[in-house]
């Protein structure tokens, strides 16, 4: 509720109760990735961009040693973009490679809702991402949000939009690459 509520420091606060004291160690990391998004988000909001990230981190972490694709892909996501936000460039760029090497083991967007989001609120931030950098601030007045990606809640609007083009993603990671990582052999990786 204090999330809902936009009472962030709160909200970050019981969260991260929720990781030191989780009840299911052992058994499950479902509800564990559930706290490490949420404190994640929380912090974001209030602009602290470390603590976002590394909860976002953790979380892809516990959610790939599920196997679950879905949320390692959506909080590594969050984690690039708030790597990016706390000025920490090569790492942001580095987990946005990482995203996209993870998207195709995503289920079917044409048919996972979860998943169309996913691949569309990450097209999103790598799109602000990349034209900001090259000063189109005009190209989409849409806002990031801390968590965007990994947000759990679905949008049945998604659904009358084109499906996401991961070509392009690539190819605006690539302008970031070559700002940020260079001589990281990317471009060397992927083109035909």
């Amino acid at each position: 509720i204090a999330l809902v509520e936009k009472h962030y420091a709160d909200a970050q606060a019981l969260f991260e109760a929720g990781v030191a004291h989780n009840i299911w160690a052992g058994i499950s990391t479902g509800n564990l990735v559930n706290c490490r998004q949420q404190a994640g988000t929380a912090a974001g909001h209030l602009g602290r961009w470390a603590g976002s990230a590394a909860h976002f981190e953790s979380g892809s972490k516990l959610a790939a040693e599920e196997e679950d694709h879905l949320r390692t892909f959506a909080l590594l996501g969050d984690a690039a973009f708030a790597r990016w936000q706390n000025g920490e460039k090569r790492t942001a760029v580095s987990h946005l490679v990482a995203v996209m090497d993870l998207a195709p083991q995503l289920p079917d967007p044409s048919t996972d809702l979860m998943a169309l989001r996913a691949l569309k609120c990450f097209g999103h931030l790598v799109h602000q991402l990349a034209w900001r950098k090259y000063g189109r601030t005009d190209a989409d007045a849409s806002v990031i949000l801390p968590g965007m990606c990994s947000d759990p809640r679905p949008n049945q609007g998604l659904k009358d939009l084109p499906p996401p083009v991961v070509t392009f993603n690539w190819l605006l990671i690539l302008w970031l690459d070559f700002e940020y990582t260079p001589n990281s052999g990317l471009w060397e990786r992927i083109a035909p």
